[in-house]
Order: structure tokens, then sequence, then C-alpha cells
């Protein structure tokens, strides 16, 4: 069986909820996003995919901060 799954940067609505889902998932509580940090997160490209952005969401996560602005995107 082949599931074809769209590259990220095909799928902006998934984007928001998968980076709060990632975030819950490594510390448990929930994140805000600033309108500036939404709009960079859906402007990139995503050439690592759902990867890269795990990345990016560990590495905040790690920061110790819970709203997320666009200073807090690493790429």
């Amino acid at each position: 069986m082949h599931i074809h799954i769209p590259p990220l940067r095909k799928r902006k609505e998934d984007i928001i909820p998968l980076a709060k889902h990632l975030f819950y998932s490594m510390k448990g509580t929930e994140i805000s996003f600033t309108e500036d940090a939404k709009k960079s997160l859906l402007e990139y490209e995503w050439p690592g995919n759902v990867r890269e952005l795990k990345s990016v969401m560990t590495q905040f996560a790690y920061s110790g901060k819970d709203i997320f602005d666009k200073d807090d995107f690493f790429i």
C-alpha cells in the first residue's frame, strides 16, 4: 500500500496545529504564537518538511519560553 502525503509546504493549514502538537508532546503545555511568528512559519517553504518543523519546535521547547515570536524561528 502506498500512501501519498503532500509536503508540508503544500499543507499550510497544518503548520500551526502541527507545531502546537509537537510542542505539547515535548512539554505537556500549550504554546502561543505571535501574529508575526505565524506569518513567518506559514511563509517558510519547509524544505526539511515535518522533521524541520519538529527541530524548530524542539529548540523552542528548550528555550523555556511559552510564547513563540518570529525571533524564535531559528531557520
